[in-house]
């Protein structure tokens, strides 16, 4: 999250996608939705909020698969 604070967009996307391949593939739901939520984060900052719904969505989603309400309401 910091890299996008200090506006490091392409690298904040490159770091959060490879959080996101890596929690998919070791079965973390909640790593997922972290990541997920990162990408959202960095959809708004640079203007493509359709991105960021979606990545928002689907981290939402996946916080209410795993019945966990403190990360749906943080993303």
């Amino acid at each position: 999250i910091w890299l996008i604070a200090f506006g490091l967009y392409d690298q904040a996307r490159a770091t959060s996608v490879e959080a996101l391949r890596l929690a998919r593939a070791i079965r973390m739901e909640v790593v997922e939705a972290y990541a997920l939520q990162a990408l959202g984060a960095i959809g708004c900052e640079v203007g493509d909020f359709q991105q960021a719904e979606r990545h928002i969505a689907a981290g939402i989603a996946l916080a209410r698969k795993s019945n966990n309400h403190y990360l749906e309401l943080v993303l």
